[in-house]
Order: C-alpha cells, then structure tokens, then sequence
C-alpha cells in the first residue's frame, strides 16, 4: 500500500524545516566539541565554518578554529575527506535523493544508506534550501527533470545550480599543488540558475523550444509558470516518493 502524497507534503512542509532549526541549533552550538545532528538513526557532524554536514570521518580530520568545528585542508587526507562532501567529487544520484525522501516520510532507511550520502543530501536539500529559498522549487525541478529523463543513477551535481558545496570557502589556504587540492577549488563548469532554469522550462512548457532565451526571458517564463512548475514537482517528486515508499529494499545508496 502506497503512502498518501500528503504524508509526503508533511516531510517538506514540517520535517525539512524541523531539521534546518537542528541544524541551525548546531551550527551555532558552543557546548559540544563536536555538534552533529540525528537522522534515520545516523550522526552527521556539523562544520561551523563552512556551515555544512558531513560524515564523523577520524577525529584527526577535524580542526577547531576560534571555538568552532571543522574539517581540515591543511594535510592530503583532511583534503580528501572534505572532498567527499565539497567540491567537484561530491555524488547524489536522483534515485537515491527519492529514496531518502522516502526513508523521512516512514521515519525508517528502507536500505543502508552512507554517511557521505546523507550529509550530501541534508547539504543539498535541507541546508542550501534554507540559504538560499528561492532555489528550493528549482533544485527539486531539477531532481524530477533527471528522474524523468531515465538517470536515475547518474551524478544529480553537474545538473543542480550553484550550491554552497561547489567549492571550499577556504580554498585560498590551500597550497596550489597540494595533493586533492584541484577538487576543492571554484569549478567554471558549474551550471547558472538561468541554465538549469531553462532546462526544467523546456520540460515543463510546451513549445519552450521556440521562445527567446535570454536571462530576462528565463527569469520572467519562471515567474509566468511557477504554477506549472509546482505542479510538476509535486507529480514527478512527491508522487514519486509516496510510490517508493511501498516498494522493497533498494540496497545500498551511497560509498564512502
């Protein structure tokens, strides 16, 4: 039996922004060492820094710095950690992104789900969301997009529009040859909101092919069909996800 697509409404309408406020409440704590948050049964600590989540990873990874948590790039294998989570190595697939949002909606992981996939998904969908809201509608347009176009296990990064974990804020520390330094740095790759605004149009509105695509164009046709888009995401997401709920085990999402 299939999950009502309300219960999967209440996971972005309460439960996302249940989880912004604890990770919030931890991005500011100064009574732990090390501040974390809980979801489906797995600890992600918190970097206050670069306000970010990742795995716990070896304590010799991390830094403190005037009182707050993080992950440290000073040495080759704090690089390579925090490269799991920021920058161009980073991995979601839109499969697995449904997945989780179904294991928030049961309360229960329907699979072995990795550390390094949650915190990419809290980072993507519940921390860059709360940052940045006007990009909610489209960041979930875009999982629906890729979904849909059948790559359900391809990377969802290089479809998404700039995110916070694009690249380390504190890349300019970072020695020029270092060993897993070129990760961590700005990529020039990474798609615009106009782009990837586009890309969800010409999937949502018909003839999108044969209308002028300049930025003003983009950005007003997003504001003309906001209603279409909503409507998209709520058939190739949220119904998606409250179909998912009734199915069996997928295995596991996510490596570390």
């Amino acid at each position: 039996m299939s999950t009502d697509p309300s219960d999967v409404m209440a996971v972005f309408d309460q439960l996302l922004p249940a989880l912004r406020t604890d990770v919030d409440r931890a991005l500011h704590s100064t009574d732990v060492a090390e501040p974390a948050i809980r979801l489906l049964g797995t600890t992600l600590r918190v970097d206050q820094v670069r306000g970010i989540v990742s795995s716990q990873g070896d304590r010799r990874l991390w830094q403190t710095r005037q009182g707050q948590s993080l992950i440290a790039n000073d040495s080759a294998p704090g690089r390579d950690f925090l490269g799991f989570v920021v920058g161009s190595e980073r991995f979601l697939t839109p499969q697995g992104c449904l997945d989780v949002f179904a294991s928030l909606v049961t309360g229960t992981p329907r699979y072995a789900i990795s550390e390094i996939f949650l915190a990419c998904f809290v980072n993507v969908f519940v921390i860059e969301s709360h940052r940045h809201p006007e990009k909610e509608q489209l960041i979930l347009a875009v999982l629906g997009v890729e979904f849909e176009d059948g790559d359900k296990d391809e990377n969802l990064y290089p479809h998404l529009p700039p995110l916070l974990t694009d690249f380390d804020p504190l890349y300019s520390e970072i020695p020029q040859d270092a060993a897993h330094s070129a990760k961590l740095r700005p990529n020039r790759g990474t798609r615009t909101i106009e782009q990837c605004r586009q890309a969800v149009l010409e999937q949502v509105v018909p003839m999108m092919d044969n209308r002028p695509v300049g930025r003003s164009s983009i950005d007003a046709l997003w504001d003309q069909h906001s209603t279409e888009i909503d409507h998209y995401v709520r058939t190739h997401v949220v119904d998606v996800v409250a179909a998912l709920t009734s199915a069996g085990d997928r295995g596991v999402t996510g490596s570390e």
